[in-house]
């Protein structure tokens, strides 16, 4: 499995080989062919592990299918720091996150995800510890719009342009399609 870590990097998962078997994470350089720029391993678990990566906020989560948890980190240049961990008993058989558009920065969200269980689609808020309840630019940059950022037939001419992006600011409208304010990347 694999995400993308920025414009250049690549965060990859999966096993160790030999007896250990350990779970492990790597990150790699796709300009530069040879050995992972960073090598962790995780633990000995038996399920693949995911990897979701936030770019505005530089925090990668990993969660494994048949796991109970989800640990997150922060990026850092080459450096992997750990900062928590999610934990439940209760395993999961699939894991993602919503896009950013559709957090509760009331609630102090930076990242939610969706957890499906047995028998339900739980809601599993990552939330910032500040205390201050004015708006944070820092742990909230403009996030993907969810609207073209081109029209169709334009696209199909050949053109392309960089995605649309919208500020979180509650200010600005974020939360509300109708008054979305898009940015230029």
């Amino acid at each position: 499995k694999l995400c993308w870590i920025g414009d250049n990097r690549i965060l990859t998962t999966g096993s160790s080989k030999g007896a250990s078997g350990e779970r492990e994470m790597a990150m790699w350089d796709v300009r530069q062919p040879g050995p992972p720029l960073k090598l962790l391993a995780i633990d000995q678990g038996s399920g693949a592990l995911h990897a979701w990566y936030d770019e505005g906020t530089s925090l990668l989560f990993v969660g494994g299918k048949g796991d109970g948890n989800i640990r997150y980190y922060e990026v850092e240049d080459t450096e992997f720091h750990f900062l928590s961990a999610f934990q439940t008993t209760e395993p999961q058989k699939g894991l993602d996150f919503v896009p950013k558009r559709f957090l509760d920065l009331g609630k102090k969200e930076v990242m939610r995800a969706l957890k499906v269980e047995n028998s339900a689609l739980v809601a599993i808020p990552f939330k910032h510890p500040r205390k201050s309840d004015a708006f944070q630019a820092d742990i909230y940059p403009p996030c993907f719009a969810g609207v073209p950022s081109i029209p169709a037939p334009e696209w199909l001419a050949g053109k392309n342009a960089p995605p649309a992006y919208r500020s979180m600011d509650p200010a600005a409208g974020a939360g509300t399609q109708a008054r979305a304010a898009v940015v230029a990347a």
